[in-house]
C-alpha cells in the first residue's frame, strides 16, 4: 500500500467523521468542514510534517545500537496516528506503538489499520485512556515525546511526563523530547538533568529546523536526544532526581503574578470600556471563568466519549495559581468535569473560593459522589450547582448514566436543598439537566415535575450531540419523521414552561427547538408563536449574565474556558475554529484571553458578522435573530 493511497482513505475518513457527528454544532457549512479538513492535512499529513519525522527517527537509529528490524518505537504526542504508519511503511521496525493522547485522529487511524491489516501489521495504536506506562517498563527501544502530549498531570510540567516515560526504555535505548520556546516554566536545563538522573550518557541538543541532521542546532523549537540509556528502576530515578533537586513534584514553578485587587464591578467596567473603543486587545483578565480541574469521570455514559477520551488530563497549575491571584475581579468560575468530585483540588478549590465573596462559584456533577461533609461544603462554597440526571424515572437513568444510581444522585439533591434551607446564609441554587433524545423523549415533562419535588431552583434542557465512541445500542438520535413523537415534543415544551413558570422555575430549553424547527418547520410552524411566547426570554445559566442589546452575548469579551492548559475557548456552541484556541502552556489568564483568535472573534462582533463566529444552533444567537427579527418587523 503506497503513502498516497492511505493518506487518500485518511483524507475521506475525516471528512466523513466530521460530517456524521455534526462538527460545529450541527450548523456548520459544507465547506467550513471542508476547510478544516484541509488544514488537518496540511498540519498532520503533509510532505514538511512527514521529513520532520523522518529526521527524528533516524536520529534515533544513528544513536541506538538495535537492529532496526528488531527495534520496537513508542511516540507520545498529538495527533500522531497517521505518522505511525508512515514509520511502519518506510523503516518497517517490529513495533511501533502511538499514543495519540487527544484521540483527535485515533478513530481514523484505526480504521486504516483495519482496512490495510496486512501492511500495518506490528501497528498499534491504543486507546488513549488504556495505555499505562506501569505496563510498558523497559519495553520500547525508541521513545519520542512531542510536546502537546497531555495524558499526564499538568501539561507545562513535562519532566513529570518524562520521568515515567523514560522507564519505559530498554537499557542502551535512545529517547528524544521535544520542547517549544516559552513553553511554560519548563527548560531545556532541567529536561537534561531529568534525562541525566533516568540514566543517559549521551544527552544532546538537536534543532528542528528541515536542516540536514549534521546541521541541526539549538534553535527556538528543538529536541532532547538521550542515549546510551541505563537500566534503572523507577526508585533509582526517583532518588537520582530528589539528589539532584529535580524532584518532579517540586518542578511546579508558580508564575510570578501580581494579585489583582480588582472587584467584578471594576472588571466589567474595564470591559465595557474596551467594547466602547473597540478594542481587541484588553488590559484587563476576563470576568467569568470556566475551568476543568481534572476529567476522570466515575460513570460512563451512553452519549459521552470526554471521559475516555481525556482521562486524567489536568489544568495547569500557573493558570490555577492566575485563577486564585484573579479572584477578586471574577464574577462567575464554574468547575467541571469529568466529575470534579473525584479530584481533591476542587476541594482545596472550593474552601479557597468561599473565602472570598466576590464570585459567583458554580459546579456540574453526577452527585454519586457526595458524602454529608460534602455536601455542606457545597452548600456553604457554591452559588449555583448543576446536575445531569436526563430521566425522570430510575431504568431510563441506568440505561443512559451507565454505572450511575439514580437514587444516590437524587437523594444527595434533596439532602442538598434541604440542608440550604437550613442555612440561611446559603446562596446555593440548584438545577437538573436533561439531554433530550429518542430514548427518553417522553419523559421531558415528568422532569420537570422531579425538579419541582426535588426543591430544585431551575431546569435545564439540552439537544444530543452525537458522539464517535457510543457505549450501547440505544436509540438516541430524535426520529423527526415521525409526526406524531413531534408535535408531542413541541406540546411537551410549552406544557413544561407553563409548569415551570407556574411554580416557580427557571427553564431553559437551549437549542432543542431550533433543531426541530430546522428538521419539521411543517410542524414547528404550529407552535411557533407558542414557543417563542414561552421559551424566548429564558437565559442560559452558564452564559455571561452582562449582555449588550446588540450582540448575541458577551461571551468573547467576559470569558475564558480551559479543559487543559494547551488550549482555551469562550463558549462551547461556537464554530469549531474558536473552540480549541491554542496557547502556550503555563500562560496566565490575561495572555490567554488575547489569543489572536479571541481578538479575531471580537472583531466579527464589532462588526455584525456575528454568523462567523456563532451556528444558528446557539440559543443565544438564535434568540438574537429572533428578536432583531420582530423589531425590524415592529
Amino acid at each position: 500500500m503506497t503513502l498516497q493511497s492511505w493518506k487518500e482513505q485518511a483524507r475521506k475518513q475525516i471528512f466523513d467523521w466530521y460530517q456524521k457527528n455534526q462538527w460545529g454544532g450541527g450548523g456548520e457549512p459544507l465547506e467550513n468542514i471542508k476547510k478544516f479538513c484541509l488544514t488537518a492535512e496540511r498540519n498532520w499529513l503533509s510532505a514538511t510534517y512527514f521529513d520532520y519525522i523522518h529526521r527524528v527517527y533516524e536520529a534515533m537509529m544513528h544513536a541506538c545500537s538495535t537492529s532496526p528490524e528488531q527495534v520496537r518505537f513508542l511516540h507520545l504526542g498529538s495527533s500522531w496516528s497517521f505518522a505511525a504508519l508512515e514509520i511502519k511503511q518506510r523503516y518497517n521496525p517490529l513495533a511501533v506503538t502511538a499514543v495519540d493522547d487527544r484521540g483527535r485522529y485515533y478513530w481514523a487511524a484505526r480504521e486504516l489499520i483495519l482496512q490495510n491489516s496486512s501492511d500495518f501489521q506490528g501497528v498499534d495504536i491504543p486507546q488513549p485512556w488504556t495505555f499505562s506506562f506501569e505496563d510498558n517498563h523497559e519495553h520500547y527501544d525508541y521513545i519520542f515525546i512531542t510536546p502537546p502530549f497531555m495524558m499526564e498531570n499538568n501539561y507545562h510540567v513535562r519532566s513529570i511526563l518524562a520521568f515515567k516515560a523514560l522507564q519505559c526504555l530498554k537499557p542502551g535505548g535512545v529517547a528524544i523530547i521535544q520542547v517549544n520556546k516559552n513553553t511554560g516554566h519548563l527548560t531545556t536545563q532541567t529536561l537534561r538533568a531529568v534525562m541525566s538522573c533516568a540514566g543517559f550518557e549521551k544527552i544532546i541538543p538537536l534543532s528542528r529546523a528541515v536542516t540536514p541532521l549534521k546541521e541541526w542546532t539549538t534553535g527556538e523549537v528543538f529536541c532532547i536526544l538521550g542515549a546510551e540509556k541505563k537500566s534503572r528502576t523507577s526508585g533509582e530515578i526517583r532518588q537520582a532526581l530528589k539528589q539532584a533537586k529535580q524532584d518532579p513534584q517540586n518542578l511546579i514553578l508558580q508564575a510570578s503574578l501580581s494579585v489583582s485587587t480588582d472587584t467584578p464591578e471594576i472588571r466589567m467596567a474595564a470591559i465595557r470600556q474596551h467594547i466602547a473603543n473597540r478594542d481587541t486587545k484588553f488590559t484587563v483578565p476576563p470576568a467569568d471563568l470556566l475551568i476543568v480541574t481534572d476529567n476522570r469521570c466515575n460513570l460512563r455514559c451512553v452519549f459521552c466519549n470526554y471521559p475516555d477520551t481525556l482521562t486524567n488530563r489536568k489544568l495547569s497549575e500557573v493558570l490555577l495559581q492566575d485563577v486564585k491571584n484573579s479572584i477578586s475581579g471574577l464574577s462567575n468560575i464554574l468547575l467541571s468535569g469529568g466529575e470534579p468530585l473525584l479530584q481533591p483540588s476542587t476541594y482545596a478549590f472550593l474552601r479557597y473560593a468561599a473565602s472570598h465573596a466576590n464570585p459567583t462559584i458554580k459546579m456540574i456533577s453526577n452527585m454519586n459522589v457526595c458524602s454529608p461533609r460534602t455536601r455542606d461544603l457545597l452548600v456553604r462554597g457554591l452559588s449555583h450547582l448543576s446536575c445531569s440526571l436526563d430521566a425522570a424515572r430510575a431504568e431510563t437513568y441506568s440505561a443512559l448514566r451507565v454505572n450511575g444510581n439514580f437514587k444516590t444522585a437524587t437523594d444527595n439533591l434533596y439532602s442538598l436543598a434541604n440542608l440550604r434551607t437550613q442555612s440561611p446564609e446559603s446562596r446555593l441554587r440548584l438545577a437538573i439537566n436533561f439531554i433530550v433524545t429518542d430514548y427518553n423523549i417522553s419523559e421531558i415533562f415528568p422532569f420537570a415535575q422531579l425538579a419541582y419535588n426535588l426543591g430544585m431552583d431551575e431546569v435545564l434542557y439540552k439537544r444530543f450531540v452525537h458522539s464517535y465512541i457510543p457505549r450501547n445500542k440505544l436509540q438516541l438520535q430524535i426520529d423527526y419523521s415521525n409526526d406524531i413523537k413531534v408535535h408531542t415534543v413541541l406540546q411537551d415544551i410549552i406544557k413544561t414552561s407553563i409548569f415551570c413558570r407556574t411554580h416557580g422555575l427557571h427553564v431553559d430549553f437551549g437549542a432543542v427547538p431550533f433543531f426541530f424547527e430546522k428538521n419539521r418547520p411543517d410542524i414547528y410552524q404550529h407552535y411557533s408563536k407558542e414557543l417563542f411566547e414561552h421559551t424566548a426570554d429564558a437565559a442560559c445559566s452558564y452564559t455571561p449574565e452582562n449582555t449588550l442589546e446588540s450582540m448575541p452575548c458577551m461571551a468573547p469579551f467576559t470569558t475564558l474556558s480551559s479543559y487543559s492548559s494547551n488550549d482555551v475557548f469562550f463558549c462551547c456552541t461556537c464554530r469549531q475554529k474558536y473552540k480549541a484556541i491554542r496557547i502556550d502552556p503555563g500562560q496566565n489568564m490575561l495572555t490567554a484571553f488575547n489569543a489572536p483568535l479571541y481578538q479575531e472573534a471580537r472583531q466579527h462582533f464589532y462588526n455584525g458578522d456575528f454568523d462567523k463566529v456563532c451556528p444558528e444552533s446557539c440559543a443565544l444567537y438564535k434568540r438574537f435573530l429572533d428578536r432583531t427579527k420582530m423589531q425590524k418587523e415592529a
